[in-house]
């Protein structure tokens, strides 16, 4: 649960947004050529009329949102410190696009840069779910929230603690840790971010 969910959603929707606009943007650029072309044109001016690169990018988006959402779930890394890795890595694709490729399209680079900053987003994060150690950290809860609609119970820990990371504090109301204290499992990632790996509760 939590925003892992919320970021599949905006994603799949700015996904599908940009493709959209950009189907519709290569009616005004019919022309079609070979990668052998593609290579010859050095500055990759006609990079997006080839209909075989444009299917890898729309591969490439929808297996990089999958993965984001997939990990996001149970990855423990912030909001924030997510916003930051993306706006970082967005503006080292535009200025390598602009300055190595020589691709001077505004809209174009924008494309590029989203669809290969998710799924650099997304190695980055399959990298980080190598692990090589674990550990327990116990928290203890001060109260529940139930939904019965949604059959889901929210736990809040003393002194708000991961108050960040309500994907891993909601749970299917049958599974949820009812007592005085929660031991959480992590897998310690390979870039830093722990990975949640059950709990048990006391």
């Amino acid at each position: 649960m939590g925003y892992g969910w919320l970021v599949i959603f905006l994603l799949v929707g700015i996904g599908v947004l940009l493709i959209s606009v950009f189907l519709l943007y290569r009616l005004f650029r019919p022309k079609k050529i070979t990668y052998r072309q593609l290579l010859e044109q050095h500055k990759k001016k006609y990079l997006l009329k080839s209909n075989r690169f444009i299917g890898w990018l729309v591969v490439l988006f929808f297996f990089s949102i999958g993965s984001i959402g997939f990990l996001l779930r149970i990855t423990l890394v912030s909001i924030y410190a997510l916003a930051v890795m993306l706006l970082l890595i967005g503006i080292m694709n535009t200025f390598i696009l602009k300055k190595k490729y020589k691709i001077l399209d505004v809209t174009d680079r924008a494309f590029l840069s989203t669809v290969i900053g998710l799924g650099q987003v997304a190695l980055l994060l399959w990298l980080n779910f190598i692990s090589f150690s674990s550990h327990a950290e116990a928290y203890q809860i001060v109260r529940y929230e139930k939904d019965d609609w949604a059959k889901l119970t929210t736990i809040y820990l003393k002194d708000d603690a991961l108050s960040g990371f309500w994907n891993i504090r909601t749970f299917e109301s049958a599974n949820a840790p009812y007592g005085d204290t929660v031991i959480y499992h992590f897998k310690d990632g390979l870039i830093g971010f722990r990975i949640y790996n059950g709990h048990d509760s006391h």
